[in-house]
């Protein structure tokens, strides 16, 4: 069953091109090219319509990337945003579930998923699956939106993002409803995926990070 069906990968296509998701997107490319060594291997797991690795692609020219959705038309969406951008000698996407993910062992320097995770019907298989395609030395990062973020970390995101509180505040709030976790919820994943590190932290005001990596930093 596809997280998002059919008919309606096309409303979140555009919604995804909006200056909110732009701006987002931007904060999350920040992050991954810290991590991301020279010549580095990316997976990013619930691409969706490819936005975010249609950023990094263009700023990281040195390295290869590699997103996967469930969905066969999200996934066609994105690699035809990648071909328009003459990105798809870099960037390609595949369909595949993130709880069988088709790579062989230790092939990539960095996995993300942003704002995939929840939709995850397995979330321990997924993650394990996460440390099982990952370098020695790689690591995965989930964000997901914080359910009880607080008003103060929701009027700064707001600040931040160039966006009214007014508009922000009950966005958030409707989209936490379905769409968030709670710190527990990622501690017990972090517990029961069995890897060697692990650690939560709350990045970008309103969103929780789970890093694991299958070796101590």
């Amino acid at each position: 069953m596809e997280a998002i069906p059919g008919p309606f990968a096309y409303y979140y296509d555009w919604a995804t091109g909006s200056s909110y998701f732009q701006s987002l997107y931007a904060r999350f490319v920040e992050d991954m090219q810290i991590a991301l060594p020279p010549g580095g291997l990316l997976l990013d797991v619930g691409t969706g319509p490819g936005r975010l690795l249609k950023m990094i692609a263009r700023r990281r020219p040195d390295i290869q990337t590699i997103g996967l959705d469930i969905s066969p038309r999200m996934a066609a969406l994105s690699q035809r945003r990648l071909c328009r951008s003459h990105l798809a000698r870099r960037a390609v996407v595949l369909v595949a579930s993130a709880t069988a993910l088709p790579f062989a062992g230790q092939s990539f320097d960095l996995v993300v998923a942003t704002m995939s995770y929840h939709h995850w019907r397995e979330p321990i298989l997924g993650v394990q699956e996460l440390l099982r395609v990952l370098k020695p030395r790689g690591r995965a990062w989930l964000y997901e939106l914080d359910r009880d973020a607080w008003l103060g970390d929701i009027r700064s995101f707001a600040r931040q993002q160039g966006q009214s509180f007014y508009l922000t505040f009950p966005a958030i709030r409707l989209i936490a409803l379905h769409s968030a976790l709670r710190f527990q919820d990622f501690t017990r994943v972090g517990r029961q995926a069995g890897a060697s590190f692990w650690q939560i932290e709350k990045v970008h005001q309103i969103f929780w990070r789970l890093e694991i990596r299958p070796m101590p930093p």
